[in-house]
Formats: structure tokens, sequence, C-alpha cells
């Protein structure tokens, strides 16, 4: 049997949008995936004011981290509302 937990998203998401190049964006397309709408979860919250003003530092650290060192990939950080929490049923992959 595959071993599992359960995962507790707070209602109010930060998510990141990487702002890739057209070369990466056509691969993207060629799998199948729309690079314009492939937000990643990076955090949830029970307050929509807490995921804000996380969204905020993640974009300002970000920005700071790439300024200063160079990144080849971009990102844009924001808060959403997902309209209720949610709880998902995760396997665990690997060797425990």
């Amino acid at each position: 049997m595959t071993p599992t937990y359960q995962e507790h998203i707070g209602q109010f998401v930060v998510e990141y949008l990487e702002v890739m190049n057209a070369q990466r964006q056509a691969e993207y397309r060629l799998n199948g995936i729309d690079p314009d709408n492939n937000w990643h979860l990076t955090w949830s919250f029970s307050s929509m004011d807490n995921a804000a003003e996380q969204a905020k530092i993640d974009q300002r650290n970000h920005t700071r981290f790439c300024t200063e060192y160079g990144c080849d990939q971009w990102k844009t950080f924001r808060a959403r509302d997902t309209g209720a929490p949610q709880v998902i049923n995760r396997q665990i992959n690997g060797i425990w």
C-alpha cells in the first residue's frame, strides 16, 4: 500500500507564474500546457490580507534576488481567493 497524507490548503493562496521566453512557451504548448495560465501554489492562508502581504514579500524578494544574482526565469506572484479551504489526499512517492 502506498503511504498517503492530507494536505490542508487555506482559502486564500499565493501563487506564482514563470515568465518564459518564446522558445520555452512553445515547448510548454507542445506538451499541452498553457504557459500563460500555469500558476504554482506556494502558500495558503485563512485571510486575504495575509496572502496579499506574502505575495508582495515574495515578489520583492524574487525581484531583488534576480537583480542581484541574475535569473534565467522571472516569476510573477499573486494572491487569490479559491472560494473555500481544501483538503487534498496525496501519495508519498519514493523510498521511506
